[in-house]
């Protein structure tokens, strides 16, 4: 504390507030990986921006579905508002972000035909990872020295069921557009209110047991 409060401040950055650009006037490929010079070493970008690039590189969706500068500008201020805020809330804030739901198709996920993609990365990259970790970082292993797995493919599929019912919202859109700034909106009737489980022991995969968290049947399908 001391160092940063003296005259002799290396990290100017860190404590002296600036008016930095949003994501809508710097574009998304000042966040890109072609600017890394930049985001570095540049004393005109602060902390938050600096932690925003890094959650956005494993947080991710694609420029090259995302065509439109436009329609990726509210993704990255999504992870710029809550680059120091609660990650559970920016996960919920990106689940419905529409261009988290065009890359990874959740936003054509129905109750007839759920889409696993979005479920399979929130659990993969986004969160909990492939394998149980030790509190140090590495790798639970069985009796046999194999690692462990944190879900299965069960998991993937009720998990799949939660995220279904999320389109593009079409409050005064104009026809034929796309909106990309607001949060998608949930059509209940192509949601499944059914019961849920999540992170059983699938010893016996015909009836898991001790499940970890239960959706009720008929719950909303934006509680969080």
């Amino acid at each position: 504390v001391s160092v940063i409060s003296s005259h002799h401040n290396p990290w100017p950055w860190v404590t002296t507030p600036i008016d930095l650009p949003s994501a809508s006037r710097i574009g998304p490929c000042s966040i890109c990986s072609s600017s890394i010079a930049c985001i570095f070493r540049a004393p005109t970008f602060s902390l938050n921006q600096r932690t925003a690039w890094a959650l956005h590189k494993f947080l991710v969706i694609s420029g090259q579905q995302l065509i439109q500068p436009s329609r990726m500008t509210p993704y990255l201020n999504t992870l710029l508002r809550n680059s120091f805020g609660s990650y559970r809330q920016l996960l919920i804030e990106l689940t419905v972000s529409p261009a988290m739901g065009e890359y990874l198709n959740m936003r054509t996920s129905t109750l007839q035909n759920p889409n696993e993609n979005y479920a399979r990365e929130i659990l993969q990259l986004f969160s909990i990872g492939l394998v149980q970790l030790n509190t140090n970082g590495t790798p639970v292993l069985d009796l046999g020295g194999n690692t462990i797995p944190t879900y299965n493919q069960y998991d993937i599929n009720e998990l799949s069921r939660v995220f279904t019912g999320w389109r593009f919202n079409t409050a005064g859109q104009v026809p034929g557009t796309d909106d990309y700034i607001n949060t998608m909106a949930l059509v209940e009737a192509n949601h499944d209110r059914a019961k849920k489980e999540f992170l059983c022991d699938c010893t016996n995969p015909v009836v898991p047991i001790n499940c970890a968290t239960t959706f009720p049947a008929n719950q909303n399908g934006d509680v969080a």
